[in-house]
């Protein structure tokens, strides 16, 4: 089982994985609505958890960053599977859910 202070190390991959969803969000034509307001919540969520990162050694604070960008995640997925949307976001969407799942269960 991973430490928390270890999330540190391993976050900067899965908010690569969160900006290129985001990314794609903005660049993509077809993206409908409440996908791209939800890819935008995780993105911003992503943000505040790399400062609380960065400002905080507290283990429960960093599980809630884990565990509220895990939540916000699965409203990606489900966003996406509600409507058509474009392969290539879809696909970053999944890969960001991933690496904030495989994370969160590396460290519970």
């Amino acid at each position: 089982m991973m430490q928390a202070s270890q999330v540190k190390e391993y976050f900067p991959s899965v908010k690569r994985r969160i900006d290129e969803a985001a990314q794609l969000c903005q660049i993509t034509a077809e993206v409908p609505d409440n996908v791209r307001d939800r890819v935008g919540e995780l993105d911003r969520e992503a943000n505040e958890a790399v400062r609380v990162f960065e400002q905080e050694a507290n283990d429960n604070r960093i599980r809630q960053c884990l565990d509220r960008l895990d939540k916000l995640g699965d409203r990606v997925v489900h966003a996406c599977a509600s409507v058509k949307v474009d392969d290539q976001v879809e696909n970053a969407v999944r890969q960001a859910h991933d690496a904030i799942s495989n994370l969160k269960h590396r460290l519970h």
